[in-house]
């Protein structure tokens, strides 16, 4: 009998280091395979690749993608004297600037992914950083971040007692809002994506600086942000009249920022800069926060399990959470669950409710006075006051955006290519469970009340909601670009 079982664990042990070896090597062949380093503990792309078709568009497409781009543009109504050559030409590359070394060490010593190391290579608020550690009952965002940290991280003194802003970013960094293994944006000498800064403005210099979320200052991925496209036609355009003005760009824009941290940062940073004109476009990051006030429920809230589990895995796959940024073969196990199929994308079943505005407000016609305003408007007008009356002090013009949602009834998407879009307006808590067509009702009532703001005060309304193409395949989800 003892022999029979000293034969048993044998062969058991035999197959579990058979299947493991099987396993290991599995693993180095599709890293090779999928360009990925073959001894890192993470998963590092060493080439560029999209096997599994989650995002790739393909050459047909992504000319397809680049003739309705041309077209739009051919079609769009451009002020008198606009070159629509412009828009073909290419920016000069981003100045490359040496790596900050220490910050460079600090992060060698994070265990975890690329969202670590982003949070870690920022300049937090003291203040908030404090208030977040003496809230005990109420755990934030950020606390989980700072606990994984090594023995220091690094903050700022906003000069007061404010909270506000949460952070900034490292001046010079040529990795900035990235991990080790990215290279990310460069920020230039005040930490804001763009070229240099002088503190004394030319006599000659028009300075355009701009207020927003991820959507305003881009993803690292991506060379520039579209404030500074918009500064470079603004210079092709004085170089066409022969005019003697330069325009720069300010970019004050950060991750995830709400309209109180954007009026401290015109307090705090950019009124020492001199701006000539101040944009603000936001309309997504308190939205997310709010509107399940406006929702009724005739049966209990119930999120189909199976749906979010779908999305869940899916979102961990093509942004290599958990496991999947570390395996490729277990992403490719999971992958057999997600459908990746060529086919159109419906908009998912959601629970029944019913979307009630407050009864005072005018939803067609917003007064931007009234504090039964839905959305956090009633703070954000408030935070657009703050802004205009300290801009006011220095003469400069501010000026606000409407905001660009990706969302229409009965909208299709296509898969693959789409996927991602998909999951933002179907699986994620931040859309979740709000109808296409209520997303776009709540999204037009928002450009409403910040038109109306514009309106009330004589400033400038640039309404790019009103002319930009919701053409999925100009969009990485349902709010960026």
């Amino acid at each position: 009998m003892r022999q029979i079982v000293k034969r048993s664990l044998l062969n058991l042990s035999l197959v579990v280091i058979s299947v493991v070896i099987s396993l290991f090597f599995g693993e180095l062949v599709l890293r090779y395979l999928e360009g990925y380093a073959l001894f890192r503990v993470r998963l590092h792309a060493i080439q560029t690749h999209d096997p599994d078709g989650t995002t790739a568009h393909g050459e047909a497409e992504r000319g397809g993608v680049h003739q309705r781009l041309h077209t739009f543009l051919e079609q769009l109504d451009v002020p008198e004297g606009v070159d629509r050559t412009w828009f073909n030409q290419s920016l000069p590359p981003p100045q490359r600037k040496p790596s900050l070394e220490q910050l460079d060490r600090d992060m060698s010593q994070l265990q975890g992914g690329h969202v670590l190391g982003k949070m870690y290579r920022r300049i937090w608020n003291r203040n908030f950083v404090r208030q977040t550690y003496s809230q005990t009952r109420n755990i934030n965002f950020e606390k989980r971040y700072y606990d994984r940290f090594p023995s220091h991280f690094y903050v700022f003194d906003p000069g007061s007692e404010v909270t506000a802003p949460r952070y900034r970013l490292f001046p010079n960094d040529p990795r900035a809002e990235n991990s080790l293994e990215n290279e990310g944006f460069v920020t230039n000498n005040y930490g804001y994506r763009g070229p240099d800064l002088s503190l004394r403005k030319g006599a000659n210099v028009i300075r355009l600086a701009f207020l927003g979320g991820s959507t305003t200052v881009s993803s690292s991925s991506k060379s520039y942000s579209w404030p500074e496209y918009t500064t470079f036609y603004f210079n092709r355009w004085a170089e066409s009249k022969g005019l003697d003005v330069q325009f720069e760009v300010v970019n004050t824009a950060r991750e995830a920022f709400k309209s109180w941290e954007m009026a401290q940062v015109v307090s705090q940073e950019l009124l020492p800069l001199r701006p000539d004109l101040v944009l603000y476009m936001e309309g997504a990051n308190q939205f997310f926060l709010a509107f399940h006030d406006l929702l009724e429920f005739q049966n209990p809230v119930k999120k189909y399990f199976a749906l979010k589990y779908k999305f869940t895995v899916e979102n961990a796959i093509l942004h290599r959470k958990g496991i999947f940024a570390y395996s490729v073969l277990a992403k490719r196990i999971a992958m057999l669950q997600v459908d990746t199929s060529s086919r159109a994308l419906k908009e998912s079943n959601k629970p029944d409710y019913t979307l009630n505005f407050p009864a005072s407000v005018n939803e067609r016609k917003p007064d931007v006075d009234n504090p039964d305003l839905p959305l956090d408007l009633p703070r954000i007008i408030g935070d657009l006051d703050h802004i205009k009356e300290a801009l006011q002090g220095i003469g400069a013009t501010f000026a606000v955006s409407s905001f660009i949602w990706l969302a229409e009834e009965g909208m299709t998407l296509q898969a693959p290519q789409h996927r991602a879009i998909h999951w933002y307006l179907n699986g994620s808590d931040m859309t979740w469970p709000l109808r296409y067509g209520d997303l776009k009702r709540l999204s037009d009532f928002q450009n409403r009340v910040f038109k109306a703001y514009t309106e009330a005060h004589s400033l400038p309304f640039v309404d790019v909601a009103r002319e930009y193409p919701l053409d999925p395949d100009l969009f990485d989800d349902g709010i960026h670009k």
